[in-house]
């Protein structure tokens, strides 16, 4: 495309035709060349992403002091040509992120009016107007994540993991082989209804946060690929945290009257209650209370259902019942009321010490059920034995993961 036929001619950018849009959007992005130099490969492991040199950010709390210098009149963009040197954009301090908001979205019609550069206070050459893309990508990208994992290898170096160096070591090791940027591959290739997970959610693994409906689903999809490689003989059901609330939402309609359950719909949820038998056995963590989870394994051939609590609180009768109800409607041989209850082994949470190992402690007492190669932990007296579960298990993931990745480069 001709430039000179669309800049400095007058034209509006809100005016142009869509193809045209495109093409100026093109020219104001960071060329390969560029980017290659100054912006992190998106393979770059999390490691080297928190060691890479940034040039300095200008933060939200910083955005008054920076502003104040910058006279009302100044005019950012110029028509002299930029210059062309990585190693003077790697020392530019970054303008504010809303400044550079401002400024991109300025930037479309200033390139159509003939800009070719930028100009700030204090910096005597003009750069090159794809400098507010390389700072937006650093201020909505590249830094949050560089941020969010500092944070989580600060987490990895308190004192009171001083004494279980090798797990920390082997959580190093494992951090190593994963990249910064992009998604975790799926855990279980025919579950196709899973959304894909960003590999940020992999942080609060390396932090006390609560885990959330991200963190439980990861480890019930990766609970589900394990079993069905060790286990192919079994017909075991995992319930995410879509399904299990989707069979709550129904079970409540139903009782209520407000919307008679048909057992033989077309809905993934009907698809996978249809899937169930006799032989089958289900399996989750479940959320109650509005601020703890607990696990659940039914095994239909046995007529048992086992419920497990880490922290020992009165069983929620609500979930019970609707996993009842939502066998007998798709397992025509069984009665709501023929499931046995019984008790899940589960680790003991005191909420005295530690009020957010619920999560954890509820995979692991259902990968122990399942899979006795995973040991029950016995010592939960003190938070850090929450927090060794969850680098064991973040380390699991993490191996699934790559060789699902290796396998698919091979194939």
């Amino acid at each position: 495309m001709d430039n000179h036929k669309w800049r400095q001619r007058g034209y509006q950018f809100a005016d142009l035709p869509p193809h045209v849009k495109g093409y100026v959007r093109e020219q104001l992005q960071v060329p390969p060349l560029h980017s290659e130099t100054l912006l992190p490969s998106p393979q770059m492991s999390v490691l080297d992403l928190v060691n890479m040199d940034l040039p300095p950010i200008t933060s939200d709390q910083e955005n008054a002091a920076y502003s104040k210098d910058i006279p009302m009149t100044f005019s950012f963009f110029s028509t002299s040509q930029p210059i062309n040197d990585d190693e003077i954009l790697k020392q530019v301090v970054v303008p504010p992120k809303g400044l550079v908001a401002k400024l991109l979205d300025q930037a479309k019609q200033c390139w159509l009016d003939g800009a070719e550069s930028l100009t700030f206070p204090g910096i005597s050459q003009n750069l090159p107007l794809w400098s507010l893309h390389f700072w937006s990508d650093l201020h909505l990208k590249v830094n949050p994540a560089r941020v969010s994992w500092e944070r989580a290898l600060t987490w990895l170096q308190r004192e009171d993991l001083n004494l279980f160096q090798d797990q920390v070591r082997a959580t190093w090791e494992a951090l190593a082989t994963v990249s910064w940027s992009g998604n975790l591959p799926a855990l279980s290739p025919d579950q196709g209804h899973q959304t894909q997970f960003a590999k940020s959610i992999l942080l609060k693994f390396l932090s006390r946060d609560w885990l959330s409906d991200e963190q439980v689903d990861l480890m019930i999809y990766f609970l589900e690929a394990e079993t069905k490689s060790t286990l192919p003989h079994r017909e075991i059901h995992f319930v995410d945290t879509v399904l299990w609330r989707k069979i709550l939402e129904l079970y409540d309609a139903d009782q209520s009257g407000r919307k008679v359950y048909d057992p033989k719909g077309t809905t993934f949820l009907h698809r996978f209650g249809a899937g169930l038998s006799e032989k089958s056995e289900l399996a989750g963590i479940f959320h109650i209370n509005d601020n703890h989870w607990i696990a659940i394994a039914v095994d239909i051939s046995l007529q048992n259902l086992l419920y497990g609590d880490p922290a020992q609180l009165p069983t929620n009768s609500r979930i019970i019942s609707a996993l009842r109800w939502f066998l007998s409607c798709h397992v025509s041989s069984l009665p709501p009321d023929q499931l046995d209850d019984g008790i899940l082994l589960c680790p003991e949470q005191s909420f005295s010490i530690d009020t957010w190992s619920c999560g954890i402690y509820c995979f692991n007492g259902l990968a122990h059920h399942f899979l006795k190669q995973y040991p029950l932990i016995q010592n939960t007296s003190s938070p850090v034995f929450g927090d060794l579960a969850r680098m064991a298990t973040l380390q699991k993931i993490i191996e699934r993961c790559n060789s699902i990745v290796s396998l698919a480069v091979f194939l």
